[in-house]
């Protein structure tokens, strides 16, 4: 989204978008990437075109690991998995919907801090503490998920002004 003002307050800001982009480590040269296609409908665009990285990418095994969203109402958190070599996608997994701080007009108004994606030692399973409440372990050839256990969250503040009360 982009900026906007009234009255002086701060209304909306621009988020980044983080895209996935392989690119060659001898040369730095890109070999695919996953930034939307101009001229297309959102329907119209892949799973990973239409994801914002959550995380930085995990190596793991061949494949790139991210979580991942694409929802402007709420955070869909998404594990998924890509082919290194040509950054097809290997497996998607939608783990849960959760909320952060939004302004009056529900909208967005800071990045989604999130800890990044751990692997086991053997490389089997992925550790995820999503920063939405839950810690989730998924199996990492095929993002099925093992189990999940919630954890203690400060509740979000309903939004009252324009500008968003902090979470502390």
């Amino acid at each position: 989204s982009s900026e906007q003002q009234g009255a002086g307050i701060q209304l909306q800001v621009s988020l980044p978008e983080r895209g996935l982009f392989g690119l060659d480590l001898a040369t730095g040269v890109a070999c695919w990437n996953h930034a939307p296609r101009t001229g297309v409908t959102q329907e119209q665009l892949s799973f990973a075109e239409r994801m914002t990285l959550l995380t930085p990418p995990l190596a793991l095994d061949g494949r790139v690991v991210v979580a991942c969203t694409s929802d402007v109402s709420s955070i869909d958190y998404w594990l998924a998995a890509y082919e290194a070599s040509d950054g097809s996608l290997a497996w998607k997994t939608f783990v849960l919907r959760g909320q952060i701080e939004r302004n009056l007009f529900g909208q967005q108004i800071r990045d989604f801090p999130t800890p990044p994606l751990v692997a086991t030692p053997e490389g089997t399973r992925l550790v995820v503490s999503t920063g939405l409440g839950w810690l989730v372990s998924a199996d990492a050839d095929s993002g099925s998920v093992l189990w999940s256990r919630p954890y203690p969250t400060i509740p979000l503040p309903k939004p009252r002004v324009y500008t968003p009360v902090v979470r502390p």
